[in-house]
């Protein structure tokens, strides 16, 4: 049936990636669900394809869709079929009852393609993808269905910190909501609305501090938070996901070579072996943690300690997003103004 379906198809390719284009592969889709056949779905983004362009120029973010598309394809072309959804997004539909283990292998593949790309100066730009699959009929029972559970699956792989694959589970999905931009503009003004209350507004700063690393491990599903100062950690929260190895609190005299200038935030999107010049980073793969965002918690000249955000149960890192430090730079913040108006140190707490 994929030959015969195709075979009129070929004026309907994208101009730049001579993929076909949504319609095409949408209507597919729907012809499967009139057969009865089931299949895979799964929506692909390039991470931060908008600071590709910003960085490199238009001109590079095409070269990287052209030869992305390229190598994608080939992949894909023995099992299923892809076209480009528009901008950076791609939708990719394969044919055949996968159960939960061939879904695992296929979204592995695929996110480990860009290696693969053989242009030196593309795979030196870090590039990184996002899936989201759900699986017919196991998931839904039509085509919009189908679609609905794959965006909420990639919405939550963005949420998650991107360079992920997320296969649609019920139990686990049910209940995202998808943000229009708006809703990510009031989402952000409620966190920090939130934080406020609870850090600046509350009664008990130690509970407060509790209660809101709990909330922001959940919402942004960071495996580990917690705060140190040069000797100690306090208020340790951990992700149902996070790797049962204990954190250690990391001198002083190592971490602060790594903040440049002025800058309150240190963020690295994965650590590896290849990082071994910096005690520090050093330090923390060997420690097994593979991604952070740390904070400086400092009011005038007075330094408390550190907000560290840590990921330990991917070695793929994680993607840290503006929102995710504004959040984490907030609640430091607010810790460290708390603080100072209780004239105390986080050991008091």
């Amino acid at each position: 049936m994929k030959k015969d379906f195709f075979e009129d198809k070929l004026d309907r390719l994208d101009p730049l990636t001579k993929l076909y284009d949504r319609t095409v592969l949408t209507e597919y889709a729907i012809e499967l669900t009139r057969q009865k056949t089931p299949f895979l779905f799964c929506f692909l983004d390039i991470d931060n394809f908008k600071n590709l362009n910003d960085n490199y120029g238009h001109q590079f973010g095409d070269d990287v869709l052209v030869e992305f598309a390229k190598v994608l394809k080939d992949y894909v072309k023995p099992i299923g079929t892809i076209a480009r959804y528009g901008g950076d997004e791609f939708i990719i539909v394969f044919p055949g009852d996968f159960d939960y283990d061939q879904t695992w292998k296929i979204c592995f593949d695929i996110l480990n393609i860009p290696k693969q790309l053989e242009n030196s100066k593309i795979k030196d730009a870090g590039i990184t993808l996002t899936l989201g699959c759900a699986r017919y009929p196991l998931n839904a029972n039509d085509i919009d269905g189908i679609i609905e559970l794959s965006d909420k699956a990639l919405y939550r792989g963005k949420m998650k910190g991107r360079n992920c694959f997320i296969i649609y589970l019920p139990e686990k999905h049910a209940n995202i909501d998808l943000k229009t931009e708006r809703d990510k503009v009031v989402s952000s003004t409620y966190l920090h609305n939130l934080v406020y209350k609870k850090i600046v507004e509350g009664k008990n700063l130690k509970e407060d501090i509790k209660e809101v690393f709990d909330y922001f491990i959940d919402y942004f599903m960071i495996d580990h938070l917690c705060i140190q100062d040069d000797k100690n950690i306090y208020f340790e929260a951990r992700h149902n996901l996070c790797k049962d190895t204990p954190f250690y609190a990391i001198p002083y005299e190592e971490m602060k070579s790594s903040f440049i200038g002025n800058n309150a935030v240190l963020s690295k999107n994965k650590i590896s072996e290849d990082d071994k010049a910096s005690k520090f980073l050093y330090r923390l793969f060997n420690d097994g943690i593979y991604s952070i965002c740390y904070v400086r918690i400092k009011i005038n000249d007075h330094l408390y300690g550190y907000l560290r955000a840590d990921v330990n149960n991917n070695d793929r890192g994680r993607i840290w997003q503006s929102l995710h430090k504004d959040i984490l730079q907030v609640i430091a913040n607010y810790i460290a103004t708390k603080l100072d108006s209780l004239k105390l140190e986080l050991k008091d707490l």
